[in-house]
């Protein structure tokens, strides 16, 4: 994984509990490194935002919804506020992960509902 400057960092270098983030029913922009999201949307629709683009460029990330049988939706967006994926997250233990190319965000796997 590379820094926004192109040093290369290990990911060993970054702490866990700064790699995992774990989100308890509101909106939140996640960090450069926070590339694993654990997202409770109990009591209501979360949106996750994925950081710049560009800044990313390599790196994947993952959103999963742990939003047991509220069925309450997490949406996954970019900084401009477009949807990643087809839809939003529905289902309890559905998940994203995305990888950035550095100009786009590309799906590599999704279970939305």
């Amino acid at each position: 994984m590379f820094d926004r400057y192109g040093k290369f960092i290990e990911n060993s270098d970054i702490p866990l509990n700064k790699r995992v983030k774990y989100v308890d029913d509101e909106d939140t922009t996640l960090d450069i490194y926070e590339n694993v999201c654990e997202v409770e949307s109990g009591d209501g629709t979360v949106t996750i935002t994925l950081p710049d683009v560009g800044e990313a460029a390599g790196m994947v990330f993952d959103v999963t919804a742990t939003n047991g049988s509220t069925g309450n939706a997490v949406t996954v967006n970019d900084t401009t506020g477009s949807n990643v994926t087809s839809a939003a997250i529905a289902a309890d233990g559905g998940f994203v992960t995305v990888v950035s190319t550095g100009m786009n965000w590309r799906v590599l796997a999704e279970t939305l509902s």
